[in-house]
C-alpha cells in the first residue's frame, strides 16, 4: 500500500471554515437523496433504491445548502441533538490498486476507519464547490468529502476523501441538480494527522472506485 506525507498543510483557521461550512452570502437550505445502487460506494443510511432516503436541511440535525454555486452538507450539525441520528455509508471495498490497509484510527476523534469496506460514518461533509455553476453542466464540479469517526467539533476532521477529476452534473430543474460519479471515478483517501506545529498534514491511505449518484434539491 503507498503511503505518502503530502506537501500540503493545514492550519486551523481554514479547517474551520472546512467544519462550519462558512460560506459569502446567504445559503438556501437543501434536500438530498443519494441513488444507493447496489454498486454505489457512498449512499445514505436507508438502504432504500432509487433516490427515496431523503437528508433534509434542518431536520435531524442534518446542515445542507446551496451557496451561490456551492453545494454544502453536514450530516450533524454543532450544538443540536437529533431525534433519529444521520450518516452516511463510505464503503472502500473497491481499491483501484486491489489492496488496501484494514482499520485505521481516526487521529483526532479516536474512532476507527475501514479502508477495505463500508462504514457507517455519524459526521460526514460534503462540498461540490460548483455543483449551481453554469460551467458544471459541461465541466463538473471539484468534490471533496471530510469526516470524522466519531463526530467531531474540534480542529479537522479525521479523514478527506477528494475525487481526482470533476463529478458530472446533470440539470434537473431550475432548483435541481444531480452529481453523477461513474464507475471509473476514483477519489484517494487521506488520513489527517497533527504535524506538530499547530496544522494538519495529509498521509494517503490509498485510491478508490467511488461510484454514486446524489440529488441536490433547493427549496
Amino acid at each position: 500500500m503507498r503511503k505518502c506525507f503530502s506537501v500540503l498543510t493545514f492550519t486551523a483557521a481554514v479547517w474551520t471554515v472546512l467544519a462550519m461550512g462558512v460560506w459569502a452570502g446567504t445559503s438556501a437550505p437543501a434536500d438530498d437523496s443519494f441513488r444507493n445502487g447496489t454498486a454505489d460506494r457512498i449512499r445514505s443510511d436507508d438502504l432504500t433504491e432509487s433516490y427515496t432516503a431523503q437528508y433534509a436541511d434542518g431536520i435531524n440535525c442534518v446542515k445542507s445548502g446551496v451557496s451561490g454555486s456551492q453545494f454544502f452538507f453536514r450530516s450533524i450539525r454543532s450544538g443540536c441533538t437529533p431525534p433519529t441520528p444521520r450518516a452516511v455509508t463510505l464503503d472502500f471495498a473497491q481499491p483501484v490498486s486491489g489492496t488496501c490497509g484494514g482499520v485505521v484510527k481516526d487521529a483526532y476523534a479516536g474512532g476507527s476507519l475501514n479502508t477495505c469496506g463500508p462504514n457507517v460514518v455519524p459526521d460526514v461533509r460534503i462540498v461540490a464547490s460548483k455543483m449551481f455553476a453554469s460551467s458544471a453542466l459541461t465541466g463538473g464540479t471539484p468534490l471533496m468529502l471530510v469526516f470524522s469517526t466519531p463526530t467531531n467539533f474540534t480542529g479537522p476532521g479525521g479523514f478527506e476523501l477528494n475525487f481526482e477529476q470533476n463529478v458530472a452534473v446533470t440539470r434537473l430543474s431550475a432548483t435541481a441538480r444531480q452529481m453523477t460519479a461513474a464507475a471509473t471515478a476514483i477519489a484517494e483517501l487521506y488520513q489527517n494527522v497533527p504535524n506538530g506545529g499547530g496544522g494538519n498534514s495529509k498521509v494517503s491511505l490509498g485510491r478508490y472506485y467511488m461510484p454514486f449518484a446524489l440529488v441536490v434539491q433547493k427549496r
